[in-house]
């Protein structure tokens, strides 16, 4: 799994979660990823945007790597965003987190 934040604006910041091949493997077996935001200056003063969970083959990690390397962060954004379509009818949701103490219901 590769995790990459990319800044946002000044006040925000997006999380890329790159999942490959063996991670899907993994939790398929019920072996959940986690996740350990190591600290850094850079984004601890930013509010955290949003979450993309994304899936990377191996041709598709070779050309991120070299934006990576170039550290083309708008380059790499675009990449891992090139397919990007809101499909609720498949499952994607654009809801507010659901809280398991009310519920389902959240609060506003």
């Amino acid at each position: 799994m590769i995790v990459i934040p990319v800044s946002a604006d000044p006040d925000t910041y997006f999380l890329f979660f790159l999942l490959e091949e063996e991670n899907l493997e993994r939790m398929k077996r019920a072996d959940p990823s986690a996740f350990k935001m190591p600290p850094s200056p850079e984004f601890a003063h930013k509010r955290l945007k949003e979450i993309f969970l994304c899936h990377i083959n191996a041709e598709e990690k070779k050309h991120l790597l070299t934006l990576m390397q170039a550290e083309d962060i708008q380059g790499i954004a675009r990449y891992l965003m090139r397919g990007w379509e809101f499909r609720p009818d498949l499952g994607d949701y654009d809801g507010p987190p659901l809280s398991l103490r009310t519920k389902g219901e959240t609060k506003q």
